[in-house]
């Protein structure tokens, strides 16, 4: 079994601005565990254990669907966190314009999974980029009040590919591998 999800990779630009919210704002290192910018990503949607022996039918099914769906460009806009500014849990940076690209995106790779016994999501899907976990939702947050007042440049993502990830757990953090890589037209 592999551990996988599906995502858009980020630009340089979008790098450059988490890193920017990183450094001006340090002391979010205090009760956060910071994303490295080598590992951000939108993700569509998360799979979990998966059955080494069908990926590559996944692949070539969302291959299939996903090739269908023009290129496009989203912006993120606004910092939050989940599930609320009095408990955070994630600190996240939001999508603005794009926003119903990303969202027809995801029912696609949602239709093509329903196929091999995934189900839906239940909740509302709200696309975002996690800048980082809490590690402890009983302390309080440093920076937190900096980071959800920070001026953000809104930032323009082309969205060219989605990929197909692994995701394996370790001590020092979450290791991505690309499984696919699938174009969009």
């Amino acid at each position: 079994m592999k551990r996988t999800f599906i995502a858009i990779p980020v630009s340089q630009e979008t790098c450059l601005q988490v890193e920017a919210i990183q450094r001006t704002i340090p002391e979010l290192r205090e009760n956060t565990r910071l994303v490295p910018t080598n590992n951000l990503h939108l993700t569509l949607k998360f799979l979990g254990d998966t059955d080494e022996k069908v990926i590559p039918t996944i692949s070539q099914a969302l291959d299939s669907s996903i090739t269908t769906i023009d290129r496009f460009e989203f912006i993120w806009e606004g910092l939050g966190c989940f599930p609320n500014n009095h408990k955070p849990r994630v600190l996240w940076l939001g999508v603005g314009q794009g926003l119903e690209q990303i969202q027809k995106l995801t029912l696609a790779i949602e239709s093509v999974l329903e196929n091999f016994g995934y189900q839906p999501e239940k909740r509302e899907f709200r696309p975002h980029l996690t800048i980082g976990r809490v590690k402890n939702p009983f302390k309080k947050v440093a920076g937190l009040e900096s980071f959800l007042n920070y001026k953000i440049n809104p930032t323009i993502n082309p969205v060219k590919d989605v990929i197909f990830f692994e995701s394996n757990l370790t001590m020092g953090g979450p290791i991505y591998t690309r499984l696919a890589v699938f174009n969009l037209k």
